[in-house]
């Protein structure tokens, strides 16, 4: 009975192993082949600021092409590149808008290499393969600067 337990609890652990950039039950995999949704960063942080289940439904399981003005280049906790892109409605520079929510869309998926050829103020557009959100901030996974 224990060994019954203990696969089916391995199981689980399994499930619940997602990244969270394609939550969207296999939408992912149905748009591939699609056009890609071309948005800006500041509608992504918009649409997220207004209804973040609204944005989640509209741009989750779409092969995102964003264009944005970027404001920082720094690595995560796991020594990652994260590229943030000037959002929708910033007061004083700060990520922030004046009612308090993140307005920055962060960029994930880039190579060290290929995030140190990128610089600040640069109008770049990415290719991103899946959209979440933490605290409220657009967060952008798989993506890969257009050519």
């Amino acid at each position: 009975m224990r060994i019954l337990l203990g696969a089916a609890a391995m199981l689980l652990l399994a499930g619940c192993g997602s990244d969270g950039a394609n939550s969207g039950g296999g939408k992912a995999s149905e748009a591939q082949g699609a056009p890609a949704l071309k948005v800006t960063a500041a509608e992504v942080s918009k649409a997220f600021q207004k209804n973040e289940a609204k944005a989640k439904l509209t741009y989750d399981g779409h092969t995102l092409e964003v264009t944005g003005k970027v404001k920082d280049i720094d690595l995560d906790i796991g020594d990652s590149p994260v590229i943030k892109l000037r959002g929708f409605g910033e007061s004083m520079g700060m990520g922030l808008t004046q009612e308090g929510k993140l307005s920055d869309v962060d960029v994930h998926g880039l190579s060290k290499e290929d995030a140190a050829k990128i610089d600040k103020g640069q109008s770049l557009t990415f290719i991103c393969g899946g959209v979440d959100e933490v605290m409220g901030s657009p967060q952008l996974s798989d993506c890969k600067v257009k050519v």
